[in-house]
């Protein structure tokens, strides 16, 4: 017997020794001939309003890849030793929880991961509503959650408009009994007028510096795009066209204006000085085009384009007409769009089963979200500037 135990145990020490010998020579073959590793990279977001186009994730300022809002992606062949890896492109309502960039070491062993967590919260829009009979300015947030009203119930008011500082609003009201423009502060105090005289006037758009606003009116019998201080004051005709001219917007850095004219037959995106000079086409469609409005930087225009056959869609080009897509896929007649302050989405008016709704979606498509419900006129919405 004993000599069966000596032997067993001569046994298990030879076939420990083979192992560790085949380890070593693994080893060995794998610190000659492999020198790189697997790394992968994961994104987990939390909350409401998520970032619609995705975050960037670069290795070392490397070139970034896209990844979604709660993805994987992995790189291979990265080599040993020490490197950052980097996220950004996050939504202003975004945030990192947690380090950016992140060190990690990459060895000849396992699979190394490095998880990023954002969390993303609510933003505050304005849209306007006759749930309660007249026409009222609600605040909303961008999750559909604290509908509150902003107007003194008193009038009709709508095509609410920002100041980019995101403290005051200009609007239309009928509380003179003509459709005027109107001032008041963000809480929906300090309501004054603008313009008091006649001709139905609508669609306010703030000038950068919030010293001036362009509005369309019938005034002179016919739809056309006037400017005015916002104390009232300098009252001034720009265009001329008696085939109409509507929906003016700003460029955020104040040198040009753009807006719909029928000029040519079919309505068409312009844009224009602030003096009313230099007026230039940016589109040139057979199908009606209406609604221009600057994204936040300045490099894009969302606009509306209504086909003879089927529904009204939300379109967004370069700032100098190029490079046109369809955001919207015409399921709903959509109209109106406004963007997100950090230009990743837009905000717009859509008639679905038989009710108009305010719906948000990103600048590529992505994260369609309806933001109102219920019977009734949910309708031109407009992102809160200047504020979370």
């Amino acid at each position: 017997m004993p000599h069966d135990i000596h032997l067993h145990a001569a046994r298990f020490i030879a076939r420990t020794l083979a192992i560790v010998a085949s380890c070593a020579v693994t080893l060995a073959c794998h610190d000659t001939n492999v020198s790189t590793a697997t790394l992968r990279v994961l994104t987990r977001t939390t909350g409401v309003d998520r970032d619609a186009d995705g975050y960037l994730v670069a290795i070392d300022q490397n070139a970034p890849v896209t990844l979604g809002d709660s993805s994987t992606h992995a790189w291979t062949a990265v080599p040993f030793g020490h490197h950052q890896v980097a996220i950004g492109g996050l939504a202003a309502n975004c945030t990192l929880d947690g380090p950016g960039p992140v060190s990690v070491t990459l060895t000849p062993f396992g699979l190394d991961t490095v998880t990023f967590y954002v969390s993303c919260t609510a933003r505050k829009l304005t849209f306007v509503s006759e749930r309660t009979g007249r026409n009222q300015i609600y605040s909303i947030r961008s999750d559909g959650d604290s509908v509150t009203p902003l107007s003194d119930g008193t009038a009709n008011d709508i095509t609410p408009s920002w100041t980019t500082d995101g403290a005051r609003i200009a609007f239309a009201t009928d509380r003179g009994g003509n459709y005027e423009i109107y001032a008041m502060n963000a809480d929906g105090s300090g309501i004054r007028s603008v313009t008091s005289a006649g001709g139905f006037n609508f669609f306010p758009a703030w000038s950068p510096d919030g010293t001036r606003i362009a509005f369309e009116s019938a005034r002179d019998g016919f739809l056309a795009i006037y400017v005015v201080n916002a104390d009232g004051s300098g009252l001034t005709r720009l265009t001329a066209d008696v085939a109409g001219d509507e929906h003016p917007t700003w460029s955020p850095d104040g040198t040009r204006i753009a807006f719909a004219s029928a000029r040519t037959g079919t309505p068409q995106i312009y844009t224009m000085s602030p003096d009313g000079t230099d007026a230039t086409p940016l589109t040139s469609s057979t199908d009606p085009a209406t609604a221009p409005v600057y994204s936040p930087d300045g490099t894009r225009i969302a606009y509306v384009v209504a086909p003879s056959t089927g529904n009204a869609r939300i379109h967004v080009m370069a700032a100098d007409g190029s490079g046109d897509v369809t955001v919207t896929d015409g399921t709903d007649w959509s109209s109106i769009p406004a963007w997100s302050p950090d230009g990743g989405k837009l905000a717009f008016m859509a008639q679905r089963d038989g009710a108009w709704q305010v719906f948000t979606i990103g600048v590529n498509g992505a994260l369609l979200t309806q933001l109102t419900s219920g019977s009734g006129t949910n309708v031109y919405p407009a992102w809160r500037t200047g504020a979370p």
